[in-house]
């Protein structure tokens, strides 16, 4: 990878009476756009208890560094807890 390229990452910070939290993300460096379109990191006290993965054209593989989290499915309700790591794939409905 060339040492100059500067690495565009775009922070959002939100607060609410309910939470603080900073949501970072920057697109793929060139030399791994042919895998990755994007990477992302959220930190802090978020007010949610549940977050949708919306259906779209890719895979996401999420890397948790911190505590574990459950994972519910939409359509049955079961319940998964990862501790390190998940990967949603293509699908037709919220995970």
């Amino acid at each position: 990878m060339d040492a100059a390229l500067t690495w565009a990452i775009t922070t959002r910070e939100f607060v609410t009476a309910a939470g603080r939290w900073t949501f970072r993300s920057m697109p793929a460096p060139p030399d791994l756009a042919h895998v990755a379109h994007q990477f992302w990191e959220s930190r802090g006290l978020e007010p949610f208890t549940e977050e949708a993965v919306i259906p779209r054209d890719s895979v996401e593989l999420m890397i948790n560094l911190g505590e574990p989290f459950w994972v519910i499915d939409g359509t049955s309700g079961d319940k998964r807890l990862f501790r390190s790591a998940w990967l949603a794939g293509l699908h037709d409905g919220a995970i």
